[in-house]
């Protein structure tokens, strides 16, 4: 067995038994501002941190003064929040056929990347529900 993504939050990880599982589809639920988005973040810098890199697809406008933050918990002497934010691909989609393009186009790293993030996968369907009314 493959070791786990590590969260980058040792308490998450100590109850996911050391991370998200490898290889697998995780789905983060929970309501507004409960830090779904933050985790993924975390997870995504983590990764980079460690040399490796990951996928973020943000349809919700991520942070990035939060990313700079948590990149800089996780850099140390041997190497730069740059560095980190290097290993970081960041792919922003903002409509539907953004999010489909950017999902299909994300087969395309699999290979190159230990995380693939989607942050929102329900954002779109949560805005057009709201405007249909």
């Amino acid at each position: 067995m493959s070791e786990p993504i590590p969260t980058g939050c040792a308490s998450i990880d100590g109850l996911l038994g050391g991370g998200f599982e490898r290889g697998a589809v995780t789905q983060l639920y929970g309501p507004p501002a409960a830090g779904k988005t933050n985790l993924a973040l975390a997870a995504a810098t983590a990764i980079a941190a460690s040399g490796e890199k990951s996928l973020y697809i943000d349809t919700e406008g991520v942070s990035v003064d939060r990313f700079e933050q948590l990149a800089a918990t996780d850099a140390g002497e041997e190497q730069s929040v740059e560095a980190i934010a290097g290993r970081v691909i960041i792919s922003d989609a903002l409509d539907f056929q953004e999010q489909e393009e950017a999902v299909r186009d994300a087969e395309a790293f699999a290979d190159q990347v230990e995380l693939i993030v989607l942050d929102s996968a329900t954002g779109f369907y949560r805005l057009k529900r709201d405007s249909d009314g």
